[in-house]
């Protein structure tokens, strides 16, 4: 029985022969890195952070038996494979991240990006096909001919991701395509035909190396963890707040990379109040903490004893949300006037920050009053990443 002839109407964006029939052959395949189109056997690198997607190109051109041009159809089975053994881990995913974690930037040097240790563990693992189900729905991509008609070809994404592969480590891709309702597999690791789309009797050319790159780690040393600090609002040594801004820099440079969004242990409102005291015992001057996230500048976070008087919260309300950011972290720093209160002297957080590219650092951040018994309202914001202390930073109100 013959294949049902197809109609324009069947076909994406038109362009084929109105006869054209099913496909049975390919006769265009390309493997190429979403970032290096037009880069022969490129090398693009992948943070190894489980998070940051690489997106692989794959466009394809069918033809049916009459050797016409003709649809590519979707179900058409579309998998990344090694080009040969593969040394790290690479997991397929059918998509970029949740959060909208970015691509590696490449234009990063060797030498900023490759200083962190490895880690002191890792297994191979091949990649499997079954990890890109489902697969993200292929695009229509019209292209004309030399003669001015159209040949339609269809561009599938693919997607691996970094399992915490050792700094250094590069493997080599290569596709596998299958037609549906075929056995014929359509490869691009044949090295023997020309570097291309083109082909050559069905045999392909094309590959992308991936190399894995350390996450960043974050430190005051490394020039990676920077601090601002700005006065918000100022009425008296009591009466004030200050927004301490928490941002990354690639270490070792000047280049400003986005905290994208914060995961903490427990919710900000079991942070601790801080009392100043006289000798007496007498509670009259406290330390309120709010956090503004880049995910949510226009949020703050914070909570205060129901024994305090009003005009606390109304204080930390009409200034902390003051000169937000959507690319680093703030800590709002209030002194407020609490009615009664126990004696809390410090207070700590823990929480995980995400930078722009999916590089996670867990962190713990604490608030001090440094100096009660002289009623000095100095006090400290000290953030460390647990057990090693990275960071101290102390203000004069």
């Amino acid at each position: 029985m013959s294949d049902t002839p197809l109609t324009e109407i069947d076909m994406p964006g038109g362009g084929y022969p109105m006869n054209a029939g099913s496909a049975r052959t390919i006769s265009y395949l390309l493997l190429e890195q979403q970032q290096f189109q037009g880069r022969e056997n490129a090398t693009a690198r992948l943070y190894n952070n489980r998070r940051q997607v690489s997106e692989f190109l794959i466009t394809l051109e069918a033809r049916d038996e009459h050797g016409q041009v003709t649809v590519v159809p979707d179900g058409t089975t579309v998998e990344i494979i090694p080009f040969i053994a593969l040394r790290g881990r690479w997991p397929a995913k059918t998509g970029p991240h949740e959060k909208g974690y970015l691509p590696f930037d490449e234009s990063f040097t060797v030498q900023e990006i490759d200083s962190s240790p490895p880690p002191q563990s890792y297994r191979p693992e091949s990649v499997a096909p079954s990890q890109f189900l489902p697969a993200p729905k292929p695009e229509p991509l019209t292209l004309y001919s030399p003669d001015g008609t159209q040949t339609q070809r269809k561009v599938f994404k693919r997607y691996l991701t970094n399992d915490a592969n050792p700094g250094g480590i590069v493997d080599r891709f290569a596709v596998r395509v299958r037609l549906p309702g075929t056995s014929v597999d359509y490869t691009s690791h044949n090295e023997d035909v020309s570097y291309g789309g083109a082909g050559q009797n069905g045999r392909f050319y094309s590959s992308v190396y991936l190399r894995s790159v350390t996450q960043n780690y974050y430190t005051a040393g490394n020039g990676g963890l920077v601090e601002a600090i700005e006065q918000v609002r100022y009425h008296s040594q009591y009466w004030y707040t200050y927004n301490h801004y928490i941002g990354f820099n690639l270490p070792g440079t000047a280049r400003a990379i986005a905290i994208k969004h914060v995961e903490h242990d427990d919710e900000w409102f079991t942070w601790n109040i801080y009392d100043l005291r006289h000798g007496s015992g007498k509670a009259y001057f406290s330390l309120l903490v709010g956090v503004r996230e880049p995910d949510k500048p226009n949020f703050l976070w914070y909570a205060y004893p129901s024994n305090w008087n009003n005009q606390a919260g109304q204080w930390l309300r009409e200034n902390g949300y003051f000169k937000p950011s959507t690319d680093r972290l703030v800590f709002v720093v209030s002194g407020v006037v609490p009615t009664s209160n126990s004696l809390v002297r410090n207070s700590s957080k823990e929480f995980t920050t995400f930078d722009a590219f999916g590089n996670s650092q867990r962190f713990k951040t604490s608030v001090a009053l440094l100096d009660p018994e002289n009623d000095s309202t100095r006090y400290s914001l000290r953030i460390e990443e647990a057990p090693v202390n990275i960071f101290q930073d102390s203000f004069e109100t």
